[in-house]
């Protein structure tokens, strides 16, 4: 949704979102946080999964540095 509603798109033309459930939720393309070093082994997610997922999602690693594919990586100005 957040390249949908860029500010490149006219007003008529952007959605809004009212609802979105992330079961699993991918929202950046760094693997070498404190958060998968302390927690990227022996649970369910584990960070080789996690790359996995990115892999399906975008394989391209270039495109994982985008806000759109890393929203983390976001200004608060950018996810207006």
């Amino acid at each position: 949704m957040l390249r949908q509603n860029s500010k490149q798109q006219p007003p008529e033309q952007l959605h809004y979102l009212k609802l979105q459930i992330l079961m699993w939720p991918i929202v950046d393309a760094n693997f070498e946080t404190n958060s998968y070093q302390q927690f990227g082994e022996k649970r369910f997610l584990t960070t080789s999964t996690m790359k996995w997922m990115y892999d399906m999602y975008i394989a391209d690693p270039e495109k994982r540095k985008e806000i759109y594919a890393s929203p983390l990586q976001a200004t608060v100005e950018q996810l207006r």
